[in-house]
């Protein structure tokens, strides 16, 4: 780029700027620029940066705290900034959240910023402090999650005094994304900023703690590189005392698989009888029922049930124990020793069996299948993987250990939703007895066919006679069509008649018009020649106009349009090109004859062509309505208006309004006519529709 280039854009930039900057905005604390959301408007705000990211920075003063884009110079933690803020409409990725752009900035001076705050995940979990404040949190890792809505971000849940917090890991982009896992079960201190709500694609994910980078995690503690050998055993005198598992490493338990399910849990049933559910990572295998392992998670305690997230296993060695299943009643498992009903919880990692009919099979991933079963009334599911399954009728019997399904979505409190039993192998699956071959369905199946023949039977019936009359109106159809078609060319006629009076009315004062010109020219009256000469150039363009509307309704089929809107927009197609025109029209077409419907349109171009071409006009509102048996609309612009007593007339070349108060005259109507200069025009026609109306 050359030198007097550069200076050109250097120069242009500076009157931009100028322009922008012309007015200044006024000066407001934070607590009340927070409440701002109009699109476009500018103020101005002065406070400290307490915390900053690669996309935004938090500006704090006495009133409060918010989060600014910084589209100018950088700033450091402790600058105390002077700015001009901008609200921008927000972005489809994170609709209803308010981008404020700064667009010009002055450090004003410069305080040690605070050292971040340490908390616990119990006062993130809990919003115990201050929005967008930087912050030390230090815990365990129990979980690390990459966010499977976008590929930018990961998230790490750590693990302290029995609470839990969320850490969002924003990388500076998808390809960027490292596996987190070698954190997990990890002592670490993450230093980042507290945020009331998520960001990008988790925009509603809740409380959580910001980092940009892995820089902002500590290794306190590395996860143990045997996490079998390190793990404490779990405590297993049920209910667990929370504080003996407090610092959220895993817990280690021992026992034999009794059940597994849905390719990541299994039943560990411990060698003191109580039954513990582990989930394992995505893509570890599970182990055989039956086995003797040891198993290694995270513990997830409800008022219910026990359980291991993110567990290990491995197999170790000693005897499996015998277990005998118990059979019980489908109403032992849902009402108390007094009958009353409850979700009996104490069945939860029992080996039960049961008898019931399949109602229904449920395709899972396969092979994971549920039978929904009925028990003596009582509804119960069966999760069985790869088996082969008699068909819904069936009477079955069913053994398998008994699942607590526990439900948290209602409400804050976790509470049971019913018992589910995990089938082992095909030998859990016994059938006593298949559906009969003629079964209610299949006879529901007969009769819907036969009712089907009948209908097919009457349907052709009706066809026939529905042919038979068709071909008889056929004759009526086209007679109608001929009459119709003589109308439409008797009224096209009318049109065309009442056109060339219109024209030939311009064209004979615009003859007149050169006539004078030329007396006036021969008298040697110069201004008398001008103005008449004037006056006929305005009458050409009239008539120019008309001729060019002439031919266009000529052409057009507006008057076959069932929708009044619609038409209106075809006759102002030509007309309205440097002008927005918003129609409110409660008209139906039926309630107008052609007469009345083609007047209404040429008048309603007529008043906008005026409103376009003599007040300058951009914003145009045609509206009109039916009260009874009035008719009236309405034509109103934001041009520059006129003094109504004073407007030009037929003398002047002006034959447009003139022309209108004709057409009304003709349907026996009223037109109104209000305006004056500078404040736009408002022209009102009322028409009585007795002898108007379409159809009766």
């Amino acid at each position: 780029m050359s030198d007097s280039a550069k200076k050109y854009l250097l120069a242009s930039l500076a009157l931009l700027a100028a322009g922008a900057y012309a007015d200044e905005p006024r000066t407001i604390p934070v607590a009340e620029a927070r409440k701002i959301a109009a699109t476009g408007a500018r103020y101005e705000v002065e406070g400290e940066v307490i915390s900053s990211t690669r996309y935004w920075s938090a500006i704090q003063d006495d009133t409060g705290v918010m989060q600014v884009r910084n589209w100018t110079s950088p700033w450091e933690l402790g600058d105390i900034v002077r700015m001009t803020i901008e609200t921008v409409a927000p972005s489809n990725d994170s609709p209803g959240y308010v981008r404020r752009i700064v667009r010009r900035s002055q450090v004003t001076g410069h305080r040690a910023p605070k050292p971040p705050q340490e908390v616990r995940s119990y006062d993130v979990s809990r919003g115990r402090i201050e929005p967008l404040s930087p912050v030390i949190l230090r815990g365990t890792v129990t979980s690390a999650i990459p966010d499977d809505i976008d590929g930018a971000w990961s998230f790490l849940i750590v693990e302290s005094e029995g609470d839990q917090a969320i850490v969002s890991l924003r990388w500076p982009d998808a390809s960027a994304r490292r596996d987190m896992s070698h954190l997990i079960d990890a002592e670490v201190s993450v230093s980042g900023i507290f945020l009331r709500q998520g960001d990008g694609g988790r925009q509603f994910m809740g409380r959580n703690i910001l980092i940009e980078s892995t820089n902002s995690i500590s290794v306190v503690q590395a996860a143990p590189v045997d996490p079998f050998a390190s793990a404490s055993p779990l405590k297993l005198d049920w209910p667990t005392d929370i504080t003996a598992i407090a610092d959220g490493h895993r817990r280690l338990a021992v026992g034999t698989v009794t059940a597994s399910w849905m390719g990541r849990n299994f039943v560990l049933k411990t060698d003191d009888g109580h039954p513990i559910t582990v989930k394992l990572p995505a893509g570890h295998a599970l182990p055989k029922t039956g086995m003797r392992v040891e198993a290694a998670g995270f513990v997830r305690q409800t008022p219910f049930v026990m359980k291991l997230s993110n567990g290990l296993w491995r197999e170790v060695d000693g005897p499996a124990p015998m277990q005998l299943p118990l059979h019980v009643e489908a109403r032992q498992l849902f009402s108390d020793v007094h009958g009353n009903p409850v979700v009996n919880v104490r069945y939860h990692g029992h080996l039960v069996s049961l008898t019931g009919t399949i109602r229904e099979v449920f395709n899972l991933d396969s092979p994971t299948r549920i039978l929904a079963l009925n028990c003596d009334g009582n509804p119960i599911m069966a999760i069985a993987e790869n088996m082969q399954l008699p068909p819904p009728g069936s009477v079955v019997e069913v053994t398998g250990i008994c699942i607590a399904n526990e439900n948290s979505d209602s409400d804050d409190l976790i509470r049971l939703s019913g018992l589910t039993v995990v089938l082992r192998d095909q030998s859990d699956l016994k059938v006593l007895q298949y559906p009969p071959w003629w079964t209610v369905d299949r006879l529901l199946v007969v009769i819907g066919i036969l009712f089907a023949s009948i209908a097919v039977a009457a349907f052709w019936v009706a066809w026939l006679n529905k042919l038979i009359r068709r071909r008889s109106r056929e004759l009526l159809k086209e007679q109608i069509a001929h009459t119709e078609s003589e109308l439409r060319i008797g009224e096209r006629t009318r049109l065309a008649v009442e056109l060339h009076d219109s024209l030939s009315q311009s064209l004979a004062a615009l003859s007149f018009q050169i006539s004078s010109a030329r007396s006036a020219k021969a008298a040697g009256m110069d201004e008398a020649e001008r103005a008449h000469l004037s006056k006929a150039e305005k009458m050409l363009d009239a008539s120019r106009t008309e001729l060019r509307h002439c031919l266009f309704d000529l052409r057009s089929n507006t008057l076959e349009e069932r929708n009044i809107e619609t038409a209106i927009l075809k006759t102002l197609k030509a007309d309205t090109a440097e002008a927005e025109i918003n129609i409110d029209f409660h008209v139906t077409r039926s309630r107008l004859n052609d007469t009345t419907a083609h007047a209404t349109l040429m008048i309603i171009r007529e008043l906008v062509s005026n409103a376009i071409r003599h007040g300058e006009a951009k914003h145009i509102m045609i509206s009109g309505g039916i009260k009874g048996s009035i008719f009236s609309f309405s034509v109103t612009d934001d041009g520059t208006g006129f003094d109504v007593a004073s407007r030009p007339g037929q003398n002047e070349g002006h034959f447009g309004l003139a022309g209108v108060h004709q057409r009304v005259s003709n349907l026996g109507g009223t037109f109104d006519l209000r305006s004056s200069p500078g404040k736009g025009t408002t022209a009102t026609v009322t028409i009585q529709l007795t002898n108007h109306t379409k159809h009766k």
